[in-house]
C-alpha cells in the first residue's frame, strides 16, 4: 500500500464519484457525454469528478478524435480491494511509510493532547 492508494480512497469518498465510477465498469468505456446523460450533474461538475478521477489514477481516459473515453483502471480498484481486506482481517498488507507526526499541541512548558486541549475563541 502507498499514499497514492489512500489518496484514491479519499477520492472515492464522493457519492458522485461512486456513481461515476459504477457506470463506467458497467459499460466497459464511456464518454462523457454518456456518463451525463445517467446523472444529475452538469457538464462543468461532471469535468471536476472526471479530473479528480483521473488524477488519482482511478479511470483511464483514451481520446478518439474529438471523443474521450474513460474506463476504470483495474490496477487502482484491485489495490483499493487488497487495503480493503486487509482491514477486514481477510488479507495481508504492508503499512505505509510516512513522517512521524505529533499529535496536540506544544507550548514553551508542556506538550497539551489533542484530546484534552481546549478551544479557544477569538
Amino acid at each position: 500500500m502507498n499514499n497514492k492508494t489512500i489518496e484514491s480512497m479519499a477520492i472515492l469518498a464522493e457519492p458522485t464519484r461512486i456513481k461515476i465510477l459504477l457506470l463506467i465498469a458497467s459499460s466497459g468505456e464511456l464518454r462523457a457525454k454518456d456518463i451525463l446523460e445517467n446523472l444529475s450533474v452538469t457538464q462543468p461538475t461532471l469535468s471536476h469528478h472526471m479530473n479528480l478521477l483521473l488524477e488519482g489514477n482511478l479511470v483511464l481516459a483514451r481520446k478518439d478524435g474529438r471523443c474521450m473515453w474513460y474506463s476504470v483502471n483495474k490496477k487502482s480498484i484491485d489495490e483499493i480491494k487488497s487495503v480493503l481486506a486487509a482491514i477486514a482481517g481477510e488479507g495481508e498488507i504492508k503499512p505505509v511509510a510516512s513522517k512521524k507526526t505529533t499529535v496536540g499541541r506544544t507550548s514553551a512548558k508542556k506538550t497539551v493532547p489533542a484530546k484534552s486541549a481546549k478551544k479557544v475563541e477569538a
